[in-house]
Order: structure tokens, then sequence, then C-alpha cells
């Protein structure tokens, strides 16, 4: 994750991935965030998965509505440019329930990839914590703020949390 400050959190994590989501990459900004996560697999015992490649980080022409909240929705104050493969608005709320915490809820609006839109609807279930999320993708105007998202993916808590299944891209 990198912040538009200048400020950076790159964070390399092993798991265990269902294989239709290996190659899969994320690309995503709101506020004054970039983020990109890259899912590299490989299948044997403790094999090690190639390193990915930075991709271009140039604006595109598009822009979205951009806010972040510690509730299930944020007004927009404001809008942010989309960079490279960012082609779609996106409004994406997590919410977090756990032992440690009752409930903890991040929604954020900005730039994401279409693969955010896609894999941005989820539940995971674990040792008495639960993590949903949510995302709604709309197409942006070019050079506009005007692409919404309507209601309520890990991305958003995680991408708070510098704690992204993967690496983060700084900003170019």
């Amino acid at each position: 994750m990198t912040r538009i400050d200048g400020k950076k959190c790159n964070e390399i994590i092993r798991y265990c991935l269902e294989p239709m989501k290996c190659g899969v990459n994320a690309y995503f900004s709101y506020t004054n965030h970039r983020g990109r996560q890259f899912l590299s697999c490989c299948d044997t015992d403790l094999c090690t998965p190639p390193q990915p490649t930075w991709t271009d980080s140039q604006t595109n022409g598009l822009t979205c509505p951009t806010c972040t909240s510690g509730s299930h929705d944020c007004m927009p104050n404001g809008s942010i440019a989309c960079v490279g493969a960012e082609s779609k608005c996106i409004k994406q709320t997590t919410i977090y329930r756990g032992p440690w915490t009752q409930q903890y809820i991040y929604t954020y609006r900005g730039c994401s990839s279409e693969s955010v839109c896609s894999l941005g609807n989820w539940k995971e279930i674990s040792e008495g914590s639960s993590t949903e999320s949510v995302a709604t993708c709309t197409d942006p105007e070019p050079g506009t703020a005007n692409g919404s998202a309507g209601f309520p993916s890990i991305f958003a808590l995680l991408a708070a949390n510098c704690f992204v299944l993967g690496i983060l891209d700084p900003i170019g």
C-alpha cells in the first residue's frame, strides 16, 4: 500500500489458495492510498512463487468519487484519478467480527480494477471470527467524478491495515 504522501507498506504473505485465484492482479485507489495486490502461486511443497512485476501507474483519464468511513457508507468528499488498469468505480465495505473486537466496519469508495469487483464479495469464518466483504462497481465517466458505486472485499479491511495478501505497489 502506498499513500500519496509517499508512506509505503509492502508485505508478502504466504498461504494456501484456491487455484482459480492464482495469477489474479488487483489494483485500487482511494483518498490518499494506492494499492496493488498480486496473487502468484506455485504447486509443490515449500515452493517459492515468482515475484510480481510492477505495472503502469500513469493516470488513465478516468476519475471516481472517493471517501472512507468506519461505517457501512461514506459520502464522497472529492474525486481520485484512476491509474493503469483501474477501470471501475467501487464502493467496498468490509465487516470484521471477532473475539477481540465486537465489530469493525470499513468502507471506501474509489477506483479499482475489474478483478477487485469480481473477487470483492465473500465471507470467511475462522476460529471465532468472521470477515465479510461486499463490493459494488460501476463504470466511471471519462475525466469526471460522476461514476458512483451502490451499496457495499478483504481488500478494504486489509488495505486499511496494510495487511494485504500479496505485495502492494508503490505509486510511480
